[in-house]
C-alpha cells in the first residue's frame, strides 16, 4: 500500500474515528493468555468503558498500544514527508542511476528519493 496524502488521511481517519486514548489492557487473573480493553474517563464521576474483551493478550497490547502510536506515527511520516519532498521536486529522473558527474551532485537527493520510495512502499 503506498503511503500517499489519501492513504494517510484514510488512516488518520480511522484513529480520529476510534474510542478515545488513553485504553488500557487488564490480563485475565488465572489464564494469563486472555485480556480486555479498556478506557477510563470522566462523566459526573470516574467511569470505565470496555473497549473489547476475551483477546489475546498479546493482541490487546498491541491494539491498546496502537491508538496511541497510529496517530503518531503518521504524524512523524508526515513531518519526514515535508523534509523530503522539497528535495525529491529538484531530482532530474534522467540521473538517477547513472554514474555521471552530475548525478554526484544529486548525491543527496538520490538518497531523498530511496528514503521517499521506501517510506512509500515502493521498494
Amino acid at each position: 500500500m503506498p503511503l500517499d496524502e489519501s492513504t494517510l488521511d484514510a488512516i488518520q481517519a480511522r484513529a480520529d474515528a476510534a474510542t478515545l486514548a488513553p485504553w488500557t489492557v487488564d490480563v485475565r487473573k488465572g489464564d494469563e493468555t486472555k485480556a480486555m480493553i479498556y478506557r477510563r474517563y470522566e462523566f459526573f464521576g470516574p467511569q470505565t468503558e470496555i473497549v473489547t474483551l476475551d483477546i489475546e493478550a498479546d493482541d490487546a497490547e498491541f491494539i491498546a498500544h496502537a491508538r496511541e502510536d497510529v496517530p503518531a506515527m503518521v504524524a512523524k511520516l508526515r513531518e519526514l514527508l515535508a523534509l523530503v519532498d522539497p528535495i525529491i521536486e529538484r531530482i532530474d529522473p534522467d540521473q538517477i542511476g547513472t554514474h555521471s558527474d552530475r548525478c554526484h551532485e544529486y548525491h543527496v537527493d538520490c538518497l531523498a528519493l530511496a528514503v521517499r520510495a521506501r517510506i512509500a512502499g515502493l521498494t
